[in-house]
């Protein structure tokens, strides 16, 4: 799941470059329902603009800033398919959007 993540939230890989929307359908579709997948899709960094980000806010970045309708809902299916199921999930990925202090 983990290389599954980086290919495709990745914008410098092949395959993102190729087909965004169809890579991101197939990591939501691995990851609904299957807690394994859930927690690597959690665990996972991806390189954006050189820097290490949190797969899941990659996900959200693309979801509320990208300009083809196609690849934010696509992003958004890959979101929806990491909570649906996984309340523990949802907590931590509020848990990591939320600000300190």
């Amino acid at each position: 799941m983990r290389w599954l993540a980086a290919v495709t939230l990745n914008h410098s890989t092949p395959l993102f470059a190729c087909c965004p929307t169809q890579a991101l359908c197939c990591s939501g579709d691995l990851v609904a329902a299957c807690q394994p997948n859930q927690h690597a899709l959690f665990s996972a960094t991806v390189r954006q603009r050189s820097k290490p980000v949190p797969a899941l806010h990659a996900a959200l970045r693309v979801v509320l800033y990208s300009g083809d309708a196609m690849e934010s809902s696509a992003a958004a299916h890959v979101l929806a398919a990491f909570c649906g199921g996984n309340p523990e999930g949802q907590m931590a990925l509020l848990s990591t959007m939320a600000g300190e202090g």
